[in-house]
């Protein structure tokens, strides 16, 4: 065998190396980019179970809160109900207004229950006016510039010695000052 023979036997050899290696390598460069793939993928498909968990609980504590909404909105307008029944009720249940003051322009109406103390049901006290109309529900309307001004008047007017207990005033709602008709009777302490 000749140097060229065995020159290009040796050449084949390491020819045949080299590719025989450069497989290898891509073999296993591409094994590792499917295992990366693989990995990624499996990540991937844990995200979107995790996403779609996520808006399932996510549209579940919407439903939840439309609900709660509703709730919150049917017991908000059955309490408006309820205040303006009170209210109602509260108005027709007053059978005697005493009308305390004068309307001017200065003036507002402020509103105080008055009600017999429990002694004073008992005992022999005097009350002022007849007795009878005590057992039913009496409001004092006061005409002052202020709240101050309307409990010292309706204090004044129904004090603790004649057994008569006047709550603390409070503004009427928006009541215009009635006319003062001629011959009306009112009742003023």
């Amino acid at each position: 065998m000749t140097n060229l023979e065995v020159f290009s036997t040796v050449l084949v050899v390491l020819s045949a190396a080299a590719l025989g290696l450069s497989v290898v390598v891509e073999s296993l460069r591409m094994a590792s980019v499917a295992r990366q793939r693989y990995i990624l993928s499996r990540e991937k498909d844990s995200r979107a179970a995790n996403l779609t968990r996520l808006r399932q609980r996510l549209d579940s504590l919407q439903r939840d809160a439309r609900e709660r909404q509703a709730a919150i909105d049917t017991a908000v307008a059955d309490r408006q109900k309820v205040l303006a029944l009170t209210q109602t009720l509260l108005s027709e249940r007053i059978e005697m207004v005493h009308e305390l003051g004068e309307p001017d322009a200065g003036a507002g109406l402020f509103l105080s229950p008055l009600q017999v103390r429990a002694d004073a049901r008992r005992g022999n006290q005097a009350l002022p006016f007849s007795r009878d109309i005590w057992q039913h529900n009496n409001m004092a309307h006061i005409w002052a510039a202020n709240a101050d001004a309307a409990f010292a008047t309706v204090s004044r007017a129904f004090d603790v010695r004649k057994g008569i207990e006047p709550a603390r005033p409070r503004r009427a709602e928006a009541m215009p000052a009635p006319p003062s008709p001629d011959g009306a009777a009112r009742a003023v302490a």
